[in-house]
């Protein structure tokens, strides 16, 4: 029983907050696409004024706590009780509000408080927010009477009667030790209120009273920012969002009532600006309130963990801050871009109807992008790696799942980096800035938002596996490689000279000829087998190697055996500019140490020897498993330079490689800022988006689809999903959208689908907004 116990208390630690996490990510991005406002400018002023009184609010709540905790007997430190006050109040977030209590009461028992202790003294806690809540929400009334309660009728008396009940309630609660009903404690009521002194009742109602305010005001400043809110009624706006606290949190619907109070926030914000900008404000204001709260915690924790401020944790912090900037632009830019209509069923689409057809019963699914038939998606290629990411479609079904989780794996093999980087060059510094020059490669960038793929996810797992190998941890280093090879097929071959390098260079011959063994086995079963069999003829992508024949077999022997061919096809223009500005972000160190770039041989050739114009461009995924050894042989580059080279100091090397990234960043990255940055989602915003969205959202997923490319990604999780011109004879609904330059089918001829559907009897035009037509089958 003690054991079971002990695991319970070890879950609802750290691995619960964690969820909570998530679920408070997950939270963020759901009601972030709800922030129906352009992007004008916020005031930033009253934006970190509102944060600041969110952050009081926290502070005040935890002193609450820590006064009761003291009256108990126990004098904890105040950082200490802050820290876990916080990290239980979080896991509110977690679906189940016991979490919460069952999370303090864990938390402080390991400070020796006893349960008992613990559950009278949250009870306490409730007591006094619901008095200052009340006491607070009298200020609301004359707003309320003013706009969503304005017919109602004798309203002075109602007025009177709350403040009388009010002051009432509040007064037993202030002397109900004095009461003869209270003096006897066996009463299981008198054991519920508080038995303090009446100072120290003072001063809890005080502080409550306080923190209660700060909520308030932090709310009123927030939404402040984004929009005029008339400061005549600043107190009475107080008092009312207060209420709308109080009524949320009594309301126990979802974490912290999230609902319930925006809209009662809405309702009355409505009154002086417009019912989608009240509902904004009252998103926004949750959303800045969550953020405040995340940074209390962050204030509690270094605060509790003194020691962790000290300066030989500088490298982690600041690595840390460059991947968090990483993942919030990257994550707001690509779920930005799929809610303009900028992602498409190629390939965003194609990936989310895989993994939720997967979720629901149908391994490895897709409707045929290129026809109507339903098929399996090792047709195309065998990324495999879509069925274990499935899971998180129980947790929230929806494609900007992939795009988050590609941003979040995408931005750890910053980490890999710079570890690899302390390691080879026994530097920090030189560590950090490759890990810098990672996030900022236009290799990353542009694969990162181009829709999801996931042989995007293959960058980091080959970084994984390579330091895991170098560190011979050996476990990890075979999962990392099986994590990468089911990314694509021609993974397997990368997974086959790991092999060869185990055996040769770490002298595992075992574990070398048994990993070379299975990756060039793979490659070859499904290249030559499975993928023929599901397709029913050769890999799609044969016909871009075309001048070198029609087999796998025939394209390598003619490859191999046509050096001249070969040679003078790597050669043209336009294919060394591509290799140029795969090597530049790291200075060319890569060429110092060409050993390590033979892993991604057989992608490069796969990219250069191709006639398809978009392997040889940064633009896409197809430098997903060249990038990790364009950095590992710079690394090694950089230590034979060293090496050749001692007066070259680490900061003049920390100078070329940042400035070769920062260039490359600037010529040929996607970022903000860049010669040619990647920023229609933000500068030219579909106005039309919301009412889209909301109408594909209400199209039965039992219907099929056929749609525009840009409509695809938005309509996938069904089982039949065409991209027009398939299936417009047979499909329930049509959807076509006319404002997409790179639109499939073109603009023109969508037109020309437009007018005969208006003509044709067996469809109906059923909704049509701007650019957008959905017609429906009768």
């Amino acid at each position: 029983m003690n054991k079971v116990l002990d695991i319970a208390k070890i879950i609802i630690g750290w691995p619960l907050s964690i969820v909570a996490l998530f679920f408070i990510g997950q939270l963020i991005v759901s009601q972030s696409t709800s922030l129906q406002f352009e992007f004008t400018p916020i005031n930033i002023l009253l934006l970190l004024s509102g944060i600041t009184f969110f952050i009081l609010y926290y502070l005040f709540r935890s002193i609450v706590w820590f006064l009761i905790l003291k009256e108990k007997g126990h004098n904890l430190p105040f950082y200490e009780v802050m820290y876990l006050w916080e990290l239980s109040e979080m896991k509110r977030f977690v679906p189940g509000n016991i979490w919460s209590f069952l999370g303090r009461t864990v938390l402080f028992s390991k400070m020796n408080v006893e349960k008992k202790t613990v559950w009278f003294s949250m009870f306490y806690e409730m007591q006094f927010l619901l008095i200052a809540c009340l006491l607070l929400s009298l200020l609301s009334l004359p707003l309320l009477f003013t706009t969503v309660l304005a017919n109602i009728p004798f309203q002075d008396q109602l007025t009177n009667i709350s403040i009388i009940v009010t002051i009432l309630v509040v007064f037993i609660f202030g002397v109900h030790q004095k009461l003869d009903y209270f003096k006897n404690k066996q009463h299981t009521l008198a054991r519920a209120f508080p038995f303090f002194r009446l100072q120290t009742m003072l001063v809890l109602t005080l502080f409550s009273l306080l923190y209660m305010i700060c909520y308030g005001i932090g709310t009123y400043l927030t939404i402040s920012a984004i929009f005029y809110i008339p400061p005549t009624y600043l107190l009475s706006f107080i008092g009312f969002f207060v209420l709308s606290l109080l009524v949320g949190y009594l309301s126990f619907i979802t974490p912290m009532g999230l609902g319930v109070r925006e809209g009662m926030v809405t309702a009355t914000l409505s009154f002086f600006v417009t019912v989608g900008s009240a509902a904004t404000g009252a998103i926004f204001s949750r959303l800045v309130l969550i953020f405040s709260e995340l940074l209390f915690l962050s204030f509690a924790f270094f605060w509790r963990k003194k020691e962790l401020l000290s300066i030989k944790y500088i490298y982690g912090y600041l690595l840390s801050f460059f991947i968090f900037l990483y993942t919030a632009y990257f994550s707001f830019a690509s779920i930005l871009r799929y809610e303009n209509f900028y992602a498409g069923r190629f390939d965003l689409g194609n990936m989310d109807q895989t993994v939720w057809n997967t979720i629901n019963g149908r391994f490895f699914q897709l409707t045929n992008p290129d026809g109507v038939e339903i098929i399996s998606r090792l047709a195309f290629h065998a990324d495999f790696i879509l069925v274990l990411l499935s899971p998180l479609y129980l947790i929230w079904s929806d494609p900007r799942t992939l795009l988050f989780a590609q941003t979040i794996i995408l931005a750890g093999g910053a980490i890999f980096v710079y570890l690899l980087g302390k390691s080879i060059l026994s530097s920090k510094t030189l560590g950090l800035i490759f890990a810098l020059s990672y996030l900022l490669n236009p290799s990353i960038g542009h694969s990162n938002l181009y829709d999801f793929h996931a042989v995007t996810l293959a960058t980091t797992f080959l970084f994984g596996a390579f330091y895991f190998l170098q560190t011979k941890k050996y476990r990890w280093y075979i999962i990392f490689l099986l994590l990468a090879g089911i990314t694509k097929e021609q993974i397997w071959i990368i997974v086959g000279f790991f092999g060869i390098y185990t055996f040769f260079f770490h002298k595992k011959k075992l574990l070398g000829t048994t990993i070379a063994a299975f990756g060039f086995f793979m490659f070859y079963l499904l290249l030559w087998k499975l993928i023929p069999a599901a397709r029913g003829a050769g890999h799609f992508a044969l016909s871009y190697y075309s001048a070198f024949g029609d087999s796998p077999t025939a394209i390598a022997k003619n490859i191999l055996f046509s050096p001249i061919q070969t040679i003078s096809t790597v050669f043209e223009t336009e294919r060394l500019t591509y290799l140029f500005q795969l090597l530049i972000p790291f200075g060319l160190l890569s060429l110092l140490s060409p050993f390590y770039l033979l892993f991604s041989s057989v992608d490069l050739g796969i990219n250069l020897l191709s006639n398809n114009s978009q392997l040889h461009q940064l633009y896409y995924q197809y430098t997903a498993a060249i990038t990790p050894f364009v950095i590992i042989a710079s690394l090694y580059g950089t230590k034979i330079l060293r090496k050749l080279f001692p007066q070259i100091k680490t900061p003049i090397l920390v100078i070329y490689i940042l400035s070769c990234a920062l260039f490359s960043a600037y010529a040929f990255g996607p970022l903000p800022g860049a010669q040619n940055p990647n920023l229609d989602m933000i500068t030219r915003q579909k106005s039309y988006r919301f009412e889209v969205e909301k109408f594909v959202q209400s199209i039965p997923k039992n219907k099929s689809i056929s749609a525009s490319n840009n409509i695809g990604a938005h309509v996938s999780q069904r089982e039949n999903i065409y991209t027009i011109p398939m299936g417009m004879e047979s499909a329930d609904f049509i959807l076509l959208s006319l404002d997409d330059e790179y639109s499939l089918p073109p603009q023109e001829v969508q037109m020309s689908y437009v007018q005969r559907l208006k003509k044709d009897h067996a469809y109906q035009l059923v909704f049509q907004t701007g650019p957008f037509y959905a017609f429906e089958k009768k």
